[in-house]
């Protein structure tokens, strides 16, 4: 404060000064004199205040953690937006706070270990710097050219753990220079290409000098699978890829043996299992738990699953062709063949769900303590009628072969339900176990699929004896009227002289409270007393 009190001295010197001097031009030079002083008390004055907030900071509880407790709590509150655009601008927020933080996040490397090609050049290098020595994770996707963030991140690719290149237009002979570096601390893959390229078939990724790489994700993206590159991973994902044959895909999971999670989508060239070198035909992947296999051609995926050994897959994804000879035929041989290998228990199953959307009917199974669970989706490319109700059959046969229950739930998604119409779909349904819970819509979902029928066709239910529980989720104030007026009100039904509680879910509770009164009414005189109404919220997860 000395320093505000001389500066105030000499203020009051000076306008005394001016106050004696008759001629304009003293005048003008004591005024910019004057001028002078107030800049330099409000310098002094901001050093004095700003010392004195450090002080004041310094006293708060949170200045008496450990620094090691702060940097916990601020990745914590900066994980949420780590793979948002916005990260570093809520870093820069957080440093504002005060000093201590401002020193912590710049100094510590694992803050800056995000490159990210959204970002703005000046950032990327920042992030480059601070890092430090930390290991990186790099994604391309737009933003800055990619010659020019290969450029800034090639001295660096020694230390990437995570590299994702998911964009190209341009500078595709960079990135392949950069992919061909050795990259000794990459765990994580992921290539994905929007339009034709060629030359990655050829291409020795990481010059086969990336050891501790264990996730993969290739899509649309020719590789030379042979490579060393592709040895002893976890997790291997594929999709739009052309094989040669099957024993250039078995090959990969000869020396992949300890593989988590597969998934193959593709063609093959020379599809004939009389090629298949002897060495591929037995190939165990003890600790595979998702496989899902795409290559539209059913024989094709049940010569390849008769070279595989899965005893711990508790996840299987098929994609059905939609014209395809015996498909029955080869969905109950490929789930007698993945069945017959699972040596997870499911004693006494509590209950089968069946869940059908647009593409995807899934068949899931848990055991009654809830230690054992199997799930069978398969995909179907058109959502026609008989499509469907040639998947639902298979579905039909795998249970009736494979699982012994006494009851089951069924879902629809709104594009499937208004299948409700057709004979040979319903027939399917009617074969499935005593179905006991029924939903309509899809209960987490951010988006409003509407239904494809309109509230003036008339269609009835199928006839689910032991049916006690209708769930609506997502739905339009008149389709939820007209469901529960075809289900309640139709007297070949018989659901007057049975109880079935009905539970409408919405996503908000706004939304909950805005629903009709007069509507729920009409609800409850529709189903009758006897009969439970509540209206809830969806889960959110």
């Amino acid at each position: 404060m000395e320093q505000v009190k001389t500066l105030l001295h000499e203020l009051g010197t000076l306008v005394t000064g001016i106050a004696g001097s008759n001629t304009t031009k003293g005048n003008f030079a004591c005024a910019c004199a004057e001028v002078d002083l107030w800049e330099k008390i409000e310098a002094a004055v901001r050093i004095k205040a700003s010392r004195a907030r450090q002080l004041r900071n310094a006293l708060l509880p949170i200045q008496q953690l450990p620094t090691e407790v702060v940097v916990r709590v601020l990745r914590m509150v900066v994980a949420p937006f780590r793979e948002q655009t916005k990260y570093y601008t809520v870093l820069q927020q957080i440093s504002r706070v005060c000093h201590r933080l401002r020193r912590i996040i710049h100094g510590t490397p694992t803050f800056w270990s995000r490159i990210d090609s959204s970002d703005p050049p000046h950032i990327v290098d920042r992030a480059l710097k601070r890092s430090a020595a930390h290991a990186l994770d790099v994604r391309y996707g737009f933003g800055i050219s990619l010659d020019i963030f290969v450029e800034k991140l090639t001295p660096h690719i020694g230390r990437c753990r995570k590299v994702e290149v998911e964009y190209y237009m341009t500078g595709l002979e960079d990135l392949k220079q950069f992919l061909a570096l050795p990259a000794p601390r990459l765990e994580q893959l992921v290539l994905r290409n929007t339009r034709p390229i060629r030359g990655f078939d050829t291409l020795e990724i990481f010059f086969e000098q990336a050891t501790r790489l264990k996730e993969v994700e290739i899509r649309g993206v020719p590789c030379r699978w042979e490579a060393a590159t592709f040895r002893g991973l976890e997790s291997l994902r594929i999709s739009g890829a052309h094989f040669h044959s099957f024993n250039q895909i078995l090959r990969l999971l000869y020396h992949s043996t300890s593989l988590v999670v597969l998934e193959l989508d593709g063609g093959i060239n020379h599809a004939s299992s009389a090629d298949i070198d002897p060495t591929f035909r037995q190939i165990n992947l003890p600790l595979l738990r998702n496989l899902s296999i795409s290559f539209n051609h059913l024989p094709r995926t049940e010569t390849f699953f008769d070279c595989i050994r899965v005893p711990s897959c508790t996840d299987l994804y098929l994609a059905i062709p939609d014209l395809e000879l015996d498909t029955l035929g080869h969905m109950a041989r490929l789930a007698t063949l993945w069945l017959g290998q699972v040596q997870v228990p499911i004693p006494n199953p509590r209950s089968i769900n069946i869940a059908m959307t647009s593409s995807i009917t899934t068949l899931s199974v848990s055991s009654n303590d809830g230690q054992g669970r199997l799930s069978l989706a398969l995909a179907h490319c058109y959502l026609y009628p008989h499509t469907v109700a040639r998947v639902v059959e298979g579905v039909n046969r795998v249970i009736a072969d494979h699982l012994v229950t006494s009851e089951s739930s069924l879902q629809f998604d709104n594009s499937t339900f208004i299948f409700l119409n057709v004979q040979s779909f319903l027939n399917e349904l009617l074969r499935l176990p005593s179905v006991t819970r029924l939903d309509i819509g899809i209960p987490i979902s951010d988006y409003d699929m509407l239904p494809s029928w309109t509230a003036e066709e008339c269609w009835t239910f199928p006839l689910f004896p032991s049916l006690k529980l209708l769930r609506l989720f997502h739905q339009p104030e008149e389709w939820i009227l007209h469901i529960i007026r075809a289900l309640f009100l139709s007297p070949a039904l018989g659901i007057k002289n049975r109880v079935i509680d009905v539970e409408v879910y919405f996503r908000t509770e706004e939304e909950r409270e805005h629903f009709p009164s007069d509507t729920a009414d009409t609800i409850k005189e529709a189903i009758g007393e006897g009969n439970g109404l509540s209206f809830m919220l969806a889960p959110s997860e």
